[in-house]
């Protein structure tokens, strides 16, 4: 098991409910997010008349509908964890979380336009509200790795001039 738990905070009450408030924090906001994410896509749809593929409107609200799903399994599962440094705690926890948001993500920006998504700028808060919580190197970890997905999703616009790869395209593009 990955040690996250710095030495001075073993024992230190605080450092421990500090951390299952904002494991709690970050599972409301994902129920917004839900909310939010369903109410655009229905709201940009029917009312301001985007031209979704089906693909992208059916795996848009797959993907919406997965994160409620392990939205309320991560709430059920957040009041067993146990403060142990050495056993699966509130960090890891908060490190799992910060996993599954990135991926879901990366599959809404990649049905929703790739580079060119207005999605795409929500990895620059995902970075910042997973430095909220987790230790240093995980966060360079995070911004490393979303760094490393915003090129490689660019593809510094190589196979997008070529048309080597995928893309989905909005209407108005």
């Amino acid at each position: 098991m990955v040690t996250l738990v710095p030495p001075w905070a073993h024992n230190y009450t605080e450092f421990w409910e500090s951390i299952r408030r904002r494991n709690l924090w970050f599972i409301q906001m994902r129920y917004w997010s839900f909310l939010m994410l369903s109410g655009i896509l229905l709201f940009s749809y029917f009312v301001l008349d985007v031209k979704y593929t089906d693909v992208q409107l059916i795996s848009c609200f797959v993907i919406s509908i997965v994160i409620l799903l392990y939205n309320m399994i991560l709430h059920r599962i957040r009041k067993y964890l146990k403060c142990e440094p050495g056993r699966f705690n509130p960090l890891h926890f908060s490190l799992l979380q910060m996993v599954l948001d990135l991926i879901a993500l990366l599959l809404l920006v990649h049905f929703t336009g790739g580079i060119e998504s207005p999605l795409y700028m929500l990895f620059v808060f995902h970075m910042i509200i997973g430095s909220l919580i987790l230790p240093r190197f995980c966060c360079l970890l995070d911004g490393w790795n979303n760094l490393r997905t915003f090129l490689r999703n660019d593809n510094f616009g190589i196979f997008r001039y070529n048309s080597s790869s995928s893309h989905w395209r909005f209407a108005w593009c």
